[in-house]
């Protein structure tokens, strides 16, 4: 038969034709693990979008907006671990990080913070001083002990000093009467922070599982948004002072202020996610209820435009989904 054929058994199995070689096997298992990594990391529970338009990298042929992680790389990588079914080492992890994609700094200043999170990362790092914890993100301090709170317990009972003095965010009264949000010095007896951060860390568990879920609930509206539905996320910006790049010097006090209102429309076409940004500007400085009911009536103007057939518009403020 071999004769007569010209086929040899060894051979036709072994040919290159009829089986995928190695490397390419290799090579896609590699960019589907770098597209997903890329993925993650682009999330908005890991990092944050910088809005400005000179924030932008060309990656490539095309331009990317510029992201700021949330978070250590070394977190990241235990976040992804967690989720994924990916099997990756740090260093691996730390040299698929994009371009556009930048380190988180904490030295830099950071506004709009959760103040719940910023309190807890206060007492974390009052642990580490006291060389209890080297952990100081709050999110990875719950994945370590939400499970365990017994070694969270054995942990605490390592403090030594009898007096504990932690930083944290709280509402102080001012000589004028009014009350603003300063950063104050407390100082507790062992036991009782001890007692303050074990009841503390149960309430914040809830917290962070309650934004995780927010996340994800985002993430998957955006993903299933039917083609007649709008979904806008929208927030008041700052306010910002108006000043002529050339002034004379009587017209420095007559400066005036606007505010800016962000916005973003979510909707499909052609079954492909598509969005569009938008920015409302206004002299009306009071973020009151007619001010947002302004907004609202333009934007569903405007998203009228975009998709003619809208049935419904879900409004995304804060990660609060209200559908209207």
């Amino acid at each position: 038969m071999q004769k007569v054929t010209s086929l040899n058994r060894r051979k036709t199995l072994s040919s290159k034709d009829m089986r995928t070689p190695k490397k390419t096997k290799l090579k896609q298992r590699s960019e589907r693990l770098k597209a997903d990594v890329i993925t993650f990391l682009s999330r908005d529970d890991n990092s944050r979008i910088l809005a400005g338009k000179n924030d932008a990298v060309k990656v490539g042929r095309n331009r990317e907006q510029k992201r700021v992680l949330n978070d250590y790389l070394y977190n990241l990588h235990i976040k992804y671990r967690a989720e994924s079914n990916y099997t990756i080492s740090l260093a691996s992890f730390c040299r698929l990080l994009p371009k556009h994609i930048t380190l988180v700094n904490f030295a830099s200043r950071s506004i709009c913070l959760c103040v719940k999170h910023q309190n807890f990362s206060f007492k974390l790092r009052t642990l580490k001083n006291l060389g209890l914890s080297t952990v100081t993100s709050p999110d990875s301090f719950v994945e370590i002990y939400k499970d365990d709170k017994d070694k969270m317990e054995e942990m605490l009972q390592g403090i030594v000093d009898g007096i504990v003095k932690y930083q944290q965010w709280k509402r102080v009264k001012l000589p004028n009467g009014k009350e603003r949000m300063r950063i104050v010095e407390t100082q507790l007896q062992k036991n009782e922070f001890t007692s303050k951060m074990k009841e503390e860390f149960d309430a914040f568990v809830t917290h962070v599982e309650r934004v995780t879920q927010q996340y994800k609930s985002v993430k998957e509206m955006k993903d299933l948004l039917p083609d007649n539905h709008v979904l806008v996320q929208m927030d008041f910006s700052e306010n910002y002072n108006c000043q002529p790049m050339e002034e004379i010097q009587s017209a420095y006090w007559n400066a005036s202020m606007v505010t800016l209102h962000p916005t973003i429309v979510y909707y499909k076409a052609d079954s492909s996610l598509c969005h569009k940004s938008l920015v409302f500007v206004s002299e009306v400085l009071h973020h009151n209820a007619s001010m947002v009911s302004a907004i609202v009536n333009n934007v569903v103007s405007i998203a009228k435009e975009y998709v003619p057939s809208v049935k419904q518009v879900h409004f995304l403020d804060r990660f609060t989904v209200i559908p209207i």
